[in-house]
């Protein structure tokens, strides 16, 4: 968008490392998309972002986004020897809203 001069994204959630309840992010005019890390496993978190227009103004916060993170992975001994382990894991069922979707479908996913 040429009336962009930079973006801005918030993140919040109730169990954001490091930080208090959110925090944000500042990107140049032609940064559209970026991978959020450092988020806590099994925690809801929301999203927004605004635009600083061409003329200094910050625009209005965009409609939130909902995502929540995947589980742990789920381990288990399936065998002891005496010099070794075996080890078994797996992602356990998981409950995501797909953004495709509208009016926030749950959709049931399985990992192996």
């Amino acid at each position: 968008d040429e009336q962009v001069q930079r973006w801005k994204v918030r993140v919040y959630g109730h169990k954001i490392t490091y930080h208090d309840n959110h925090f944000e992010f500042e990107f140049d005019a032609r940064t559209t998309s970026h991978t959020i890390s450092g988020l806590m496993p099994n925690a809801s978190y929301t999203i927004t972002a605004m635009a600083l227009s061409a003329s200094g103004e910050w625009g209005f916060w965009s409609a939130h986004y909902e995502a929540k993170t995947l589980d742990l992975l789920e381990m288990n001994v399936s065998y002891l020897g005496e010099d070794f382990v075996q080890l078994h894991w797996h992602r356990p069922r998981e409950t995501i809203v797909a953004p495709e979707m509208s009016a926030f479908h749950e959709v049931p996913l399985e990992y192996h």
